[in-house]
């Protein structure tokens, strides 16, 4: 009966989108004026990032918070604007692609377990 209502429950989460902010400052919240030109977009959006994985604790953290930023885009503007992450750390035809569109790769140093290693990264939109 459990897993029978937790389907419920996750198929409806799926047609339905809500999303509580806590924050004092209301940081995760869409402005009213946001919302309307969102649900003005008429032609379809396709945003791209080029993000590299395995990134540090606190870049994936902001990383994470514009593609939570970017869902509740899709969701006003009714899917008409949409995204694809691309690493471009995969092969170099993706790095090529990345510098190409004027995004270039930054070296980003990370500390863990007393060592210090440098990445090349790329995060940018």
């Amino acid at each position: 009966m459990v897993a029978g209502l937790l389907i419920v429950l996750n198929s409806l989460s799926s047609m339905f989108f809500l999303r509580a902010d806590f924050t004092e400052d209301k940081r995760y919240t869409l402005d009213r004026s946001t919302k309307r030109i969102l649900k003005e977009v008429n032609e379809p959006i396709i945003i791209t990032l080029y993000i590299s994985e395995d990134l540090p604790t606190d870049v994936n953290r902001t990383v994470k918070d514009l593609k939570n930023l970017l869902t509740e885009y899709s969701h006003y503007s009714n899917r008409k604007i949409d995204f694809e992450y691309i690493n471009p750390n995969k092969n170099q035809g993706l790095e090529q692609e990345a510098i190409e569109a004027g995004i270039h790769p930054v070296p980003l140093e990370v500390r863990e377990k007393d060592q210090l290693t440098v990445q090349r990264v790329f995060w940018a939109w």
